[in-house]
């Protein structure tokens, strides 16, 4: 790979285990570890739901997207887990391809439904029917996998989370990111 790239970004639809596996991985591999949402989360002194629901979608992007940018213009090699939305917003999958190498965890849609259903963390599904959510994910995906697919590599992340940090360490020593 020309030019290093520091830093290592996990991508992917919300529960596709992101910040699960970018904890582990940067214990692994002793790097800082950056979670976008928690980095928000701090910033605004109030939860991602809370954002959504005093101060709407359009301007949690905006802050997700200065908070994505500014942890990839870090001089410190990092892990970044990023919000599932992060890489399909104001030009956020430009900005992880240019600082990071990226991987996208990918996961089916059913494991995505049983991860996430009923979890009141997640403002756009907190409120939804087991049907519903599982249109959500179906057409987000749809949407959003043209983003995700422009990582540098695909994970599929099925196995225990300390089988996926393995592969994706084999992968960063074999490409020596």
């Amino acid at each position: 790979m020309s030019g290093k790239k520091s830093h290592i970004v996990l991508i992917g639809f919300m529960g596709s285990g992101k910040s699960t596996i970018g904890k582990m991985l940067a214990e692994s591999l002793n790097r800082p570890y950056i979670d976008t949402d928690h980095d928000i989360a701090k910033a605004e002194k109030m939860s991602i739901s809370e954002i959504f629901d005093l101060k709407g979608e359009k301007y949690f992007r905006e802050i997700e997207s200065n908070i994505l940018q500014n942890a990839l213009k870090s001089k410190i090699p990092s892990i970044i887990a990023t919000g599932g939305g992060a890489p399909c917003n104001l030009n956020g999958i430009n900005y992880i391809q240019k600082y990071s190498y990226s991987f996208y965890l990918k996961v089916g849609r059913i494991t995505l439904l049983e991860r996430i259903y009923g979890d009141k963390s997640r403002p756009l599904v907190k409120a939804k029917t087991k049907r519903e959510l599982k249109q959500f994910i179906n057409l987000s995906i749809s949407k959003r996998e043209v983003f995700y697919q422009k990582s540098n590599q695909t994970i599929m992340a099925y196995n225990l989370p300390e089988k996926i940090v393995g592969r994706i360490t084999k992968y960063i020593d074999k490409q020596q990111i």
